[in-house]
């Protein structure tokens, strides 16, 4: 191929993964409307999926010469949740914080485990988002007022999106903003499985399959 060619083709596939992500948003929010949004948990390492889901921003993030930057401390941890969902949640919070951060700013994702609880947060020292806005922010398609917020695409489907996932895991969504300042988002989820859980699990051995783990690796689409 040309230079030019290829050019085109890249073109045509960033545009055919947009067009993927908006229609798979729209049927979320079209199930989360009707009630047939629905969650499928399963025990899995908590760490590789997360691990998964940043090692793709590293190169968007290059590209931008912005620095993510990771502080997760989810060695060993093993939680029932839905594998899939939870990794849409991580790409949303992530996604939504390189869009509104400027150049050479970091996006620093935490994770840790605070009792039965998975903590996830990002922050990012972009835009911010204004009180009148944070009012609004999960409703359907909704888009800042801010005037520099308006020039960068999207569908204004993500967090709330993302906020129905947390919810259908029993869990809780919090998110910090100052205008011009930049944003947090802290998500909770219930499910990290106790000392118990995984001696239940060693016994039958199921614990070295699951997802995630030494000999039971798969890719979030559920391929061996």
């Amino acid at each position: 191929l040309t230079p030019p060619q290829f050019d085109q083709l890249k073109m045509i596939e960033r545009n055919g993964r947009h067009l993927d992500l908006l229609v798979s948003d729209l049927v979320d929010v079209n199930r989360i409307e009707s009630g047939r949004f629905s969650i499928n948990p399963e025990p899995f390492y908590v760490d590789a999926v997360l691990t998964e889901c940043l090692d793709g921003f590293e190169t968007i993030a290059a590209e931008e010469s912005q620095k993510l930057v990771r502080e997760l401390d989810l060695k060993d941890v093993i939680v029932r949740a839905d594998r899939q969902r939870l990794a849409q949640i991580v790409t949303n919070m992530v996604s939504n914080a390189f869009k509104y951060s400027p150049e050479k700013s970091p996006v620093i994702v935490r994770a840790h485990v605070d009792g039965v609880q998975l903590v996830i947060a990002v922050e990012d020292h972009g835009l911010g988002i204004s009180k009148e806005d944070q009012e609004k922010l999960f409703t359907p398609f909704f888009r800042s007022t801010n005037l520099e917020a308006q020039k960068i695409k999207g569908t204004g489907l993500g967090l709330l999106i993302t906020k129905s996932i947390v919810e259908s895991h029993g869990g809780e969504l919090e998110l910090v903003s100052d205008l011009g300042k930049g944003t947090t988002i802290t998500v909770r989820l219930p499910g990290v499985q106790g000392e118990e859980e995984a001696a239940d699990m060693a016994a039958a051995g199921a614990l070295n399959d699951l997802p995630g783990g030494p000999t039971g690796k798969k890719r979030m689409d559920g391929a061996a």
